[in-house]
């Protein structure tokens, strides 16, 4: 069925659009909350925890940032630069390491 279709049969015939609308929910495996949502006529989100604390970790990191640039340039306080990850040493990073051993780079 088309989208056009399913807009019209919902739009003449609410219950068929509701119907239509719960089976479309169902089949993402979120039923009870369309049916709540129906019913009771209250939204429910589902919160993805992991994207709500990415979120906010990014958010903490770029007030650090700010207060960090704002110190150096108000205060001339100088910081050391982030600490950054080990090299891998796994396979990829033994290659990535000898690349740049082969082109002159060397470790940095």
């Amino acid at each position: 069925m088309s989208k056009k279709t399913e807009n019209i049969i919902g739009t003449m015939m609410p219950t068929a659009g509701k119907i239509m609308r719960y089976a479309e929910k169902r089949k993402r495996g979120e039923g009870k909350t369309q049916l709540v949502s129906e019913l009771l006529g209250v939204k429910l989100m589902n919160v993805d925890a992991e994207r709500t604390l990415q979120g906010q970790t990014y958010a903490k990191r770029a007030v650090l940032q700010n207060y960090k640039k704002r110190l150096e340039a108000e205060e001339g306080i100088k910081l050391p630069p982030a600490a950054t990850a080990p090299p891998k040493s796994g396979r990829r990073g033994r290659r990535r390491r000898r690349r740049r051993q082969r082109r002159g780079r060397g470790e940095n």
